[in-house]
This record gives C-alpha cells, structure tokens and sequence, in this order.
C-alpha cells in the first residue's frame, strides 16, 4: 500500500526496522539470498525526514548488524561508534543543577535524556556482541526511567541477531 508523503506513516523510522526484521525472517526460513536482500535494503534505508520522522538508534544498530552479517565490519563498527558517541553526549550532558531542581518538567526532560542515553549504548554492545555488558546498561536505564519502551522491550528488539 502506498502512502502520500504528507502522512506520518510515509515518513516512520520503524519502516527501517520492519525491513530489517525481514531480513531476520527470511534467515530464519533458510532463504538466504532473500535474507541478504533485505539486509542490503536495510543498509540502503533512508532516514525520513519532516513530521512523525526522526533520528532513531535502532535504525543505526539495524544497519550495524546488517553491515557485519554481510561480511563489512568496518561499516558496522563506523555505525556502532557514532551510536556510542551520541549516547555519551546524552548521559554526559550536565544541566545547571538548579534549573533542574526547580521544574518537574526540566527533571523528568533530563532523566528521559539519561535513559536515552543508556539505550543507546546498550544498542551498540548488543551489536558488537557484548550482551552482559548490554544488559548492565538496561539495567540502569530501566533504574532511571522504568517505563523506558526501549529498555522494556530491548530483548525482543535484539534476539535472534
């Protein structure tokens, strides 16, 4: 089905992740060209941009995995630092403590940042195939931020890579 490119559905990110759930699928039922055929389009995804579109970590962690199963380590790695560098600049960021102490939103803004920030990293070690070190910082991100949909949901997201 085809979309007009004024709709938020012609503009999400999780398209990305659909196809590279594809890809998994189709490994899973032992078609491999299929499946290499996916991974490619994974890599090939563009990022969409304007309403209901933005920056998502899962697409970079996707297009990680699907640079190393393709046999491109270097691509992947280049994927898996850029996700690392992002989510330092999250969990680095130090806020004026009393601008912080004084608004509930500016609070609450600031811990979603954090766990952001440890999803992000949690993303790059689960693809670079470090899953304790993975779990650590889901641990902490679901410590700062329980309602996390990422932290909540990060073993379904990642199994089967």
């Amino acid at each position: 089905m085809e979309f007009p490119d004024n709709l938020e559905s012609a503009r999400d990110s999780k398209i990305g992740i659909a196809i590279f759930m594809l890809a998994q699928t189709y490994k899973q039922m032992n078609k491999s060209e299929l499946a290499k055929e996916y991974l490619i389009k994974t890599i090939d995804f563009e990022m969409p941009h304007g309403w209901g579109a933005g920056e998502s970590p899962e697409i970079a962690y996707c297009k990680a995995i699907a640079y190393r199963k393709i046999g491109k380590s270097k691509e992947a790695d280049e994927y898996i630092r850029n996700l690392q560098k992002e989510a330092n600049a999250l969990l680095i960021a130090n806020a004026n403590p009393a601008e912080y102490t004084n608004s509930v939103k500016l609070r609450l803004h600031a811990r979603q940042y954090i766990a952001n920030g440890y999803y992000m990293m949690a993303l790059a070690e689960m693809a670079r195939g470090n899953a304790k070190q993975a779990r650590g910082y889901i641990t902490q991100l679901l410590k700062n931020e329980p309602s996390h949909f990422g932290g909540k949901y990060f073993d379904l997201f990642t199994s089967g890579n």
